[in-house]
């Protein structure tokens, strides 16, 4: 669709994208069909001229439409902000197709669906390749929760201002989730994060980049708690109980042998258990005397 109502007035899809050197705020005005009069958005794509296109979040609940619609939004919302960006860009000789290309430095990659780790350090090897950073915004199947998936580690971030970080966008509430200053609990490997949300447009994307939040020290771990947590997973014999039982066994020690430094200390999201770590040493010091 190349052209849209404003307050009744027609206006076309390319007049509307040229006025974005002067005019930032790219779908703050509030499109509509002139068939249906139902909202439309303005896309802007490698592909294709400007255009629009229907914006219904009540439907489209599939992986497919979900990210069409978080990479058209996402994309909108960087050109509001007065930054460069285009979607489905060929790079590396056409081994790489990036979601949404900005200033020609960075690909946002909006991963909705299931990705071996093995597609994954392709695509990330090439993008390091030819010297652009790739930035993983995930869909609602990868959303971050209580626990951190094996899965889900390949998408975090550092940086020093927010630590190790995780992004997450839904398009059907427009905003994208900064989960910052994660760690994991010493024993139950709980994860431990702050959150903020941004809007999906023109102000949320400046805000996001931004954005210098203060990193707060958690509490720490109830000692007592995380014996008990440990004793629980050894009687039902999960696979992790299971190894902390084998190490303590080798090393004839118990659960009530175990430092309370180790019980409370926080580890990075990418980091072996530090419980883990501190036997397989015991041991390992063990054999070498």
């Amino acid at each position: 669709m190349y052209a849209a109502l404003v307050n009744e007035k027609l206006v076309t899809a390319y007049e509307e994208y040229s006025l974005l050197p002067n005019y930032q705020q790219l779908n703050t005005k509030i499109y509509r069909c002139p068939r249906c009069k139902k909202r439309v958005i303005l896309i802007v794509s490698q592909s294709k001229a400007p255009f629009f296109k229907h914006y219904n979040v009540s439907q489209g609940k599939g992986e497919k439409e979900e990210h069409a619609l978080s990479k058209q939004m996402l994309c909108t919302a960087l050109v509001g902000a007065g930054y460069h960006a285009k979607m489905e860009v060929n790079l590396a000789y056409r081994q790489l197709r990036a979601d949404i290309l900005m200033q020609n430095s960075i690909s946002f990659e909006i991963q909705c669906s299931p990705i071996s780790d093995i597609e994954f350090d392709h695509r990330h090897n090439l993008y390091e390749k030819i010297g652009i950073k790739d930035v993983w915004v995930v869909g609602r199947r990868h959303f971050l929760h209580q626990q951190l998936r094996e899965s889900q580690k390949k998408f975090l971030r550092f940086n020093q201002q927010w630590g190790w970080y995780y992004l997450e966008i839904n398009p059907y509430e427009a905003d994208i989730s900064l989960k910052y200053n994660i760690l994991l609990s010493p024993i139950s490997r709980k994860l431990k994060y702050q959150i903020k949300k941004f809007e999906l447009d023109d102000l949320g994307i400046r805000n996001f980049f931004n954005f210098m939040p203060y990193l707060k020290r958690y509490s720490l771990p109830d000692v007592q708690f995380q014996r008990q947590y440990l004793h629980k997973k050894i009687q039902q014999k999960t696979g992790y109980g299971l190894q902390v039982a084998q190490l303590l066994y080798e090393n004839r020690k118990s659960v009530e042998d175990i430092p309370v430094e180790i019980l409370t200390q926080y580890y990075l999201p990418k980091q072996s258990c530090p419980l883990v770590q501190y036997l397989q040493k015991i041991a390992e010091d063990t054999k070498t005397k």
